[in-house]
């Protein structure tokens, strides 16, 4: 999906003080959204929850999140998150917001997505003194049957996407936009660079195989490693960054590829398309904004103009004979010269008499028969 066709909603970041988009949060939803509509490809029952995690510090929160990620892989539940790291305005207590879209086709994922003091995420989150919580959507239009998630609608092949289905996602999209406002987020010092983390859809979680018999408690705390598969290196921020000042200014590919050099990044054309599209998140970029042709159709014609005209063209076309011995046929305004080439018959025409191609194509015809 183009930059350009993708809507920003603004009717969240904008109130109750949340003070508009985030500098970065733009790029961040446009992921995110890109993101899920690919999700929506493949997921039966696709679902978007808004989740929290509270206390200790960000390490600790996204430690969380790792762990549920990974006990959502051991239960079969495909998934994939967006976060949002803020300080609350009055207590200065670090929290993590995060949106995560799950497919939920025929599994039980209440057993993992809820509150329950005794539930598995709300356990292991006491544990490490972290607050879990699940924020349920207003729902002000009355479409998601006050339900703790908001419904998608499935859009891959034979989907049967209705109109209340389009409102669900446009509605979702909407909901989104909450964790990309400005208000209440660290500066880039605080936070590493790392504000808006998500998991990236081109990676393949393993899924760790556990003993069935392992106690509930135990089969908790087993997977929880320090991975950091999810996050982008200094140098890969630093690039697209690059990459995200160019595109907000509207380059082409051959100017954004100038504009990296300028900035001790070379790429090759080839390169620049590739990171556009499948690793910096900007689909279809490169092809809506093509390098400039280097001559137009008027220099060329003005140039050919200005040649003389040639009595004979070169090769125009040539025809396979087999073992047999071919000719060559140069056409002249005259008449055609034979000889002899390798097995092939090659037809020459000039460029003012057209009719000769065909005269000669029957006349080496019939000398073959």
């Amino acid at each position: 999906m183009p930059k350009a066709s993708i809507e920003y909603p603004s009717i969240i970041v904008n109130r109750n003080g949340n003070n508009g988009w985030h500098k970065k949060g733009k790029r961040a939803y446009r992921n995110a959204v890109l993101t899920i509509l690919q999700f929506l490809q493949t997921a039966k029952e696709p679902r978007l929850y808004h989740l929290c995690f509270e206390g200790k510090s960000h390490r600790q929160q996204m430690k969380m999140l790792k762990a549920l990620v990974q006990m959502a892989d051991r239960a079969g539940i495909n998934c994939e998150w967006f976060a949002a790291r803020e300080t609350a305005d009055r207590t200065k207590v670090d929290h993590l917001h995060v949106f995560m879209v799950i497919d939920a086709y025929g599994i039980k994922v209440a057993k993992l997505f809820n509150q329950f003091d005794d539930g598995q995420v709300a356990q292991l989150c006491a544990k490490h003194g972290v607050n879990f919580s699940i924020f349920s959507p207003k729902d002000d239009l009355g479409i998601h049957g006050n339900n703790t998630y908001m419904a998608l609608p499935y859009q891959g092949p034979g989907n049967r996407e209705t109109e209340l289905g389009r409102k669900r996602l446009a509605d979702a999209l909407t909901w989104l936009t909450y964790n990309y406002k400005a208000r209440s987020k660290p500066t880039e010092e605080e936070a590493d660079g790392q504000i808006f983390p998500s998991s990236r859809p081109t990676r393949k979680r393993k899924n760790p195989l556990l003993p069935a018999a392992l106690p509930a408690a135990e089969e908790i705390v087993a997977p929880i490693t320090e991975t950091k598969g999810d996050e982008l290196t200094p140098a890969e921020r630093y690039v697209g960054t690059r990459y995200e000042e160019a595109v907000d200014a509207g380059l082409d590919v051959e100017a954004l590829r100038l504009y990296l050099l300028s900035k001790g990044i070379p790429r090759t054309p080839a390169q620049v398309r590739y990171e556009l599209d499948e690793v910096y998140g900007f689909h279809q970029y490169a092809s809506q904004h093509p390098a400039p042709a280097q001559r137009t159709y008027a220099e060329i014609d003005a140039h050919l103009g200005r040649e003389k005209p040639s009595k004979v063209d070169r090769v125009v076309t040539s025809l396979p004979v087999g073992s047999r011995q071919g000719t060559v046929a140069k056409f002249s305004r005259d008449r055609a010269l034979l000889r002899p080439l390798n097995g092939r018959i090659i037809i020459a025409t000039t460029r003012t008499q057209q009719d000769d191609y065909h005269e000669a194509s029957r006349f080496l015809h019939q000398s073959i028969d």
